[in-house]
């Protein structure tokens, strides 16, 4: 998404100055296509291929739109059938349009710098989180901790937690905490909490070699 997104403004830019010379739109995107790289050159190969099928490039527009899942790509989709329905002359609207598509994808980068110092913030929160609770099961229920012996070093004979429900009860916070850390790192970082799931799993790989290597 962040791939197609990043290529409209330029794509936009071409289609604009190749209508001004008087190409077609189809014409264009075949040019593009066939010149340009990434999944945007792709989707234009497609929607040549299902204008040479159909004829009908509004429709074949609609069904590009339909398998881009990005909002900006399918606002762009929308302009274009409704610009080639009501003129050959698309250069005004291109130019609006790659002037949008530029200012979004900055305001986007400004954001995704700016929040790039919280993403830092929760990582760096979470290994100290770590790192007290890899110290407190290593001092109290290591094996040569203060709580060595199969009982806490808070309880008598039969009483407190013992060294391996300690470490489990350790291991599951810090399993929790990676997956809660995870997710707000995706939605401070690209505004979706689901883009977090990818930070999320590094957490608890984290989390996983730290008990699994260092504790358990």
């Amino acid at each position: 998404t962040r791939q197609l997104e990043a290529a409209l403004p330029e794509t936009l830019s071409k289609l604009s100055g190749f209508n001004e010379r008087g190409v077609g739109l189809l014409r264009s995107f075949q040019i593009l296509g066939q010149s340009s790289e990434g999944p945007l050159a792709a989707e234009f190969r497609a929607l040549d291929r299902d204008v040479s099928w159909t004829f009908n490039l509004p429709g074949a527009l609609a069904r590009m739109r339909a398998r881009v899942a990005t909002r900006r790509l399918r606002k762009v989709g929308i302009l274009f059938e409704r610009g080639t329905a009501a003129t050959g002359n698309l250069k005004e609207v291109m130019e609006i349009a790659a002037s949008d598509a530029a200012v979004s994808e900055s305001q986007r980068s400004r954001k995704s710098q700016a929040m790039m110092s919280y993403l830092v913030v929760i990582y760096v929160v979470f290994a100290v989180f770590l790192y007290v609770l890899f110290t407190v099961t290593t001092l109290f229920y290591g094996a040569n901790g203060i709580g060595a012996g199969g009982k806490s070093s808070f309880g008598g004979a039969g009483h407190g937690l013992t060294s391996a429900h300690a470490q489990v009860m350790f291991f599951q916070a810090s399993m929790i905490q990676a997956a809660g850390c995870g997710l707000v790192a995706g939605k401070l970082g690209e505004g979706r909490t689901l883009s977090g799931i990818k930070h999320a799993a590094i957490l608890c790989i984290l989390t996983w070699l730290v008990f699994g290597l260092g504790v358990f």
